[in-house]
Protein backbone atom coordinates (compact mmCIF):
# COMPACT_ATOMS: atom_id res chain seq x y z
CA UNK A 1 0.00 0.00 0.00
CA UNK A 2 2.90 2.26 -0.13
CA UNK A 3 2.36 3.54 -3.75
CA UNK A 4 4.02 7.12 -3.96
CA UNK A 5 4.52 7.43 -0.39
CA UNK A 6 7.95 9.59 0.37
CA UNK A 7 10.78 7.13 1.25
CA UNK A 8 10.76 8.19 4.61
CA UNK A 9 9.53 6.31 7.87
CA UNK A 10 5.81 5.44 8.95
CA UNK A 11 5.37 6.00 12.06
CA UNK A 12 1.81 5.20 12.49
CA UNK A 13 -1.63 4.32 10.23
CA UNK A 14 -4.83 4.85 10.74
CA UNK A 15 -7.60 3.51 8.29
CA UNK A 16 -10.97 5.16 8.52
CA UNK A 17 -13.58 3.03 9.68
CA UNK A 18 -16.35 4.95 7.43
CA UNK A 19 -14.30 4.94 4.19
CA UNK A 20 -12.14 1.32 4.10
CA UNK A 21 -10.25 2.75 1.38
CA UNK A 22 -9.23 5.69 3.28
CA UNK A 23 -5.84 5.52 5.02
CA UNK A 24 -3.82 8.59 7.07
CA UNK A 25 -0.53 7.89 7.55
CA UNK A 26 2.00 9.65 10.13
CA UNK A 27 5.14 9.99 8.55
CA UNK A 28 8.56 10.93 8.81
CA UNK A 29 7.56 14.63 6.42
CA UNK A 30 4.27 15.07 7.57
CA UNK A 31 0.58 13.46 7.41
CA UNK A 32 -0.61 11.86 4.50
CA UNK A 33 -3.72 10.48 2.67
CA UNK A 34 -4.59 7.96 0.59
CA UNK A 35 -8.46 7.39 -0.75
CA UNK A 36 -7.74 4.04 -3.05
CA UNK A 37 -6.74 1.98 -0.76
CA UNK A 38 -2.59 3.03 -0.94
CA UNK A 39 -2.79 3.30 -4.61
CA UNK A 40 -1.85 7.22 -4.33
CA UNK A 41 -1.19 9.14 -1.76
CA UNK A 42 -0.68 12.97 -1.13
CA UNK A 43 -0.18 15.24 1.57
CA UNK A 44 -2.96 15.89 4.25
CA UNK A 45 -4.58 19.24 4.91
CA UNK A 46 -2.60 22.47 4.14
CA UNK A 47 -0.28 24.80 6.42
CA UNK A 48 1.10 21.55 8.28
CA UNK A 49 4.47 22.02 9.28
CA UNK A 50 7.41 19.44 6.53
CA UNK A 51 7.67 17.84 10.78
CA UNK A 52 7.92 14.43 12.12
CA UNK A 53 4.35 12.90 12.48
CA UNK A 54 4.56 10.28 15.54
CA UNK A 55 0.87 9.24 15.40
CA UNK A 56 -2.05 10.24 13.41
CA UNK A 57 -5.96 9.06 14.55
CA UNK A 58 -9.50 9.68 13.27
CA UNK A 59 -12.18 10.53 15.56
CA UNK A 60 -15.00 8.59 14.04
CA UNK A 61 -18.06 10.79 15.90
CA UNK A 62 -16.52 13.97 15.58
CA UNK A 63 -14.43 13.29 11.94
CA UNK A 64 -11.70 14.82 13.82
CA UNK A 65 -8.06 13.39 12.86
CA UNK A 66 -5.29 14.34 15.19
CA UNK A 67 -1.83 14.41 14.99
CA UNK A 68 1.05 14.29 16.98
CA UNK A 69 4.39 15.84 16.24
CA UNK A 70 7.87 15.41 17.12
CA UNK A 71 8.28 19.29 18.67
CA UNK A 72 5.82 20.71 17.34
CA UNK A 73 3.19 20.09 19.27
CA UNK A 74 -0.41 18.55 18.71
CA UNK A 75 -2.39 19.40 15.01
CA UNK A 76 -6.37 18.85 14.47
CA UNK A 77 -8.33 18.62 10.99
CA UNK A 78 -12.04 18.98 10.71
CA UNK A 79 -13.60 16.88 8.11
CA UNK A 80 -16.09 18.29 6.84
CA UNK A 81 -18.30 15.41 5.24
CA UNK A 82 -21.73 14.77 6.14
CA UNK A 83 -22.55 12.55 8.58
CA UNK A 84 -22.00 8.68 8.14
CA UNK A 85 -21.94 5.56 9.94
CA UNK A 86 -18.60 3.26 10.82
CA UNK A 87 -18.63 -0.23 11.54
CA UNK A 88 -16.01 -2.55 13.30
CA UNK A 89 -16.95 -5.90 13.75
CA UNK A 90 -15.58 -8.94 16.18
CA UNK A 91 -15.82 -12.19 16.33
CA UNK A 92 -15.13 -14.82 19.56
CA UNK A 93 -15.71 -18.37 20.65
CA UNK A 94 -16.79 -19.66 23.71
CA UNK A 95 -13.41 -20.55 25.09
CA UNK A 96 -14.15 -24.36 25.55
CA UNK A 97 -12.35 -26.98 24.50
CA UNK A 98 -13.47 -28.88 21.50
CA UNK A 99 -12.79 -31.66 18.89
CA UNK A 100 -14.27 -33.62 16.43
CA UNK A 101 -18.10 -33.79 16.85
CA UNK A 102 -18.06 -30.50 19.16
CA UNK A 103 -19.53 -27.74 18.51
CA UNK A 104 -18.50 -24.46 18.17
CA UNK A 105 -20.18 -21.47 19.37
CA UNK A 106 -19.66 -18.00 18.06
CA UNK A 107 -20.09 -14.63 18.93
CA UNK A 108 -20.35 -11.67 16.87
CA UNK A 109 -20.48 -8.12 17.70
CA UNK A 110 -20.72 -5.13 14.93
CA UNK A 111 -20.54 -1.92 16.80
CA UNK A 112 -21.63 1.50 14.69
CA UNK A 113 -19.03 4.31 15.95
CA UNK A 114 -19.82 6.49 13.59
CA UNK A 115 -21.68 9.84 13.93
CA UNK A 116 -24.86 8.31 11.77
CA UNK A 117 -27.01 5.42 12.10
CA UNK A 118 -26.85 2.44 10.16
CA UNK A 119 -29.63 0.84 8.26
CA UNK A 120 -30.34 -2.25 6.18
CA UNK A 121 -26.78 -3.62 7.85
CA UNK A 122 -25.61 -7.34 6.14
CA UNK A 123 -23.26 -9.84 8.11
CA UNK A 124 -22.04 -12.66 6.69
CA UNK A 125 -19.80 -15.25 7.93
CA UNK A 126 -18.45 -18.34 5.50
CA UNK A 127 -18.92 -21.54 7.83
CA UNK A 128 -15.28 -22.38 8.43
CA UNK A 129 -13.61 -25.55 6.85
CA UNK A 130 -14.12 -28.94 8.36
CA UNK A 131 -17.58 -27.95 9.86
CA UNK A 132 -20.91 -27.83 9.03
CA UNK A 133 -24.03 -24.98 9.96
CA UNK A 134 -26.01 -25.99 12.77
CA UNK A 135 -27.84 -22.97 13.84
CA UNK A 136 -27.70 -19.20 13.62
CA UNK A 137 -30.35 -16.86 16.20
CA UNK A 138 -31.90 -13.92 14.93
CA UNK A 139 -33.17 -14.43 11.57
CA UNK A 140 -29.79 -15.93 10.15
CA UNK A 141 -29.65 -18.27 7.60
CA UNK A 142 -27.70 -20.70 6.02
CA UNK A 143 -27.03 -19.16 2.53
CA UNK A 144 -24.76 -21.50 0.52
CA UNK A 145 -22.01 -22.18 3.50
CA UNK A 146 -21.92 -18.71 4.55
CA UNK A 147 -24.04 -17.63 7.63
CA UNK A 148 -26.34 -14.83 7.12
CA UNK A 149 -28.03 -12.33 8.71
CA UNK A 150 -29.93 -9.53 6.79
CA UNK A 151 -32.39 -5.68 7.94
CA UNK A 152 -30.34 -5.05 11.01
CA UNK A 153 -30.48 -1.60 12.22
CA UNK A 154 -27.40 0.21 14.58
CA UNK A 155 -27.67 3.22 15.92
CA UNK A 156 -24.86 5.56 16.68
CA UNK A 157 -22.95 4.25 19.50
CA UNK A 158 -25.02 0.85 19.03
CA UNK A 159 -24.36 -2.70 17.94
CA UNK A 160 -26.26 -5.67 17.63
CA UNK A 161 -24.96 -9.25 18.09
CA UNK A 162 -25.69 -12.54 16.72
CA UNK A 163 -24.44 -15.96 17.51
CA UNK A 164 -23.62 -18.79 15.19
CA UNK A 165 -23.01 -22.47 16.02
CA UNK A 166 -20.76 -24.92 13.64
CA UNK A 167 -20.17 -28.53 14.27
CA UNK A 168 -16.88 -29.85 13.60
CA UNK A 169 -16.76 -33.09 11.63
CA UNK A 170 -16.48 -36.45 12.85
CA UNK A 171 -13.61 -37.42 10.76
CA UNK A 172 -11.28 -34.66 11.03
CA UNK A 173 -7.75 -35.03 10.23
CA UNK A 174 -5.15 -35.66 12.89
CA UNK A 175 -3.11 -32.96 10.82
CA UNK A 176 -5.96 -30.30 11.52
CA UNK A 177 -5.01 -28.70 14.54
CA UNK A 178 -7.50 -25.50 14.91
CA UNK A 179 -11.04 -24.07 13.06
CA UNK A 180 -10.01 -20.89 11.59
CA UNK A 181 -13.34 -18.80 10.71
CA UNK A 182 -12.20 -16.12 8.65
CA UNK A 183 -13.31 -13.80 6.28
CA UNK A 184 -16.77 -12.48 8.21
CA UNK A 185 -17.72 -8.97 7.16
CA UNK A 186 -20.86 -6.56 7.78
CA UNK A 187 -22.23 -4.22 5.18
CA UNK A 188 -24.81 -1.43 5.43
CA UNK A 189 -27.10 0.29 3.00
CA UNK A 190 -25.11 3.81 3.63
CA UNK A 191 -21.83 1.83 2.29
CA UNK A 192 -19.27 1.50 4.94
CA UNK A 193 -18.29 -1.78 5.62
CA UNK A 194 -16.24 -3.53 7.55
CA UNK A 195 -14.45 -7.18 7.70
CA UNK A 196 -12.93 -9.22 10.62
CA UNK A 197 -10.06 -11.01 11.98
CA UNK A 198 -9.72 -14.83 11.44
CA UNK A 199 -10.79 -16.32 14.59
CA UNK A 200 -8.64 -19.56 15.62
CA UNK A 201 -10.28 -22.18 17.97
CA UNK A 202 -7.63 -25.05 18.63
CA UNK A 203 -8.69 -28.42 18.65
CA UNK A 204 -7.99 -29.81 22.45
CA UNK A 205 -6.98 -33.68 22.93
CA UNK A 206 -9.78 -35.81 24.10
CA UNK A 207 -8.27 -36.12 27.05
CA UNK A 208 -6.08 -33.83 29.33
CA UNK A 209 -6.67 -33.02 32.95
CA UNK A 210 -4.96 -30.50 35.21
CA UNK A 211 -4.12 -30.46 39.05
CA UNK A 212 -2.92 -27.19 40.87
CA UNK A 213 -3.15 -27.26 44.65
CA UNK A 214 -2.90 -24.35 46.86
CA UNK A 215 -0.34 -24.82 49.85
CA UNK A 216 -0.77 -23.10 53.12
CA UNK A 217 1.98 -23.66 56.57
CA UNK A 218 0.80 -25.27 59.42
CA UNK A 219 2.29 -25.42 63.22
CA UNK A 220 3.53 -28.80 64.39
CA UNK A 221 1.10 -31.35 65.64
CA UNK A 222 -1.94 -29.32 63.47
CA UNK A 223 -3.55 -30.30 60.11
CA UNK A 224 -3.79 -28.65 57.50
CA UNK A 225 -6.32 -28.14 54.59
CA UNK A 226 -5.10 -27.91 50.69
CA UNK A 227 -7.51 -26.71 47.93
CA UNK A 228 -6.86 -29.26 45.31
CA UNK A 229 -8.41 -28.15 41.68
CA UNK A 230 -8.33 -30.63 39.08
CA UNK A 231 -9.97 -29.39 35.40
CA UNK A 232 -10.70 -31.00 32.48
CA UNK A 233 -8.52 -29.64 29.25
CA UNK A 234 -9.90 -32.36 26.70
CA UNK A 235 -13.16 -32.34 25.17
CA UNK A 236 -14.92 -35.31 26.25
CA UNK A 237 -16.70 -35.70 29.12
CA UNK A 238 -14.38 -37.90 32.21
CA UNK A 239 -14.43 -39.05 35.59
CA UNK A 240 -11.33 -39.56 37.87
CA UNK A 241 -10.54 -40.85 40.49
CA UNK A 242 -7.44 -39.15 43.25
CA UNK A 243 -5.12 -39.87 45.30
CA UNK A 244 -1.80 -39.31 46.68
CA UNK A 245 1.46 -40.67 46.82
CA UNK A 246 4.61 -39.81 48.08
CA UNK A 247 2.95 -37.79 51.72
CA UNK A 248 5.25 -37.39 54.36
CA UNK A 249 2.28 -37.16 56.73
CA UNK A 250 -1.03 -38.96 56.82
CA UNK A 251 -2.73 -37.40 53.56
CA UNK A 252 -6.60 -37.75 52.92
CA UNK A 253 -8.52 -36.64 50.52
CA UNK A 254 -12.19 -35.44 50.97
Amino acid sequence: ISGNLPDNPVNSLTIDASYPNTLYAATDVGPFVTYNGGAAWSALGAGFPSVAVDQIDLDTYDRVIGAGTHGRGAWQLKDGSPAVPALVISKSDAGVPVGPGSNVDYTITVRNIGNAPATGVTITDPVPANTSFVSADSGGVNNAGTATWTGQSIPIAGSVTVHLTVKIDLGLESKVTSIVDDRFAATSAQGPSTTGSPTVTPIAPPFKVAVSSVVDGVRVGHSVTDQVTLTNLGYKTDSYSMSTTGATFPTTIL
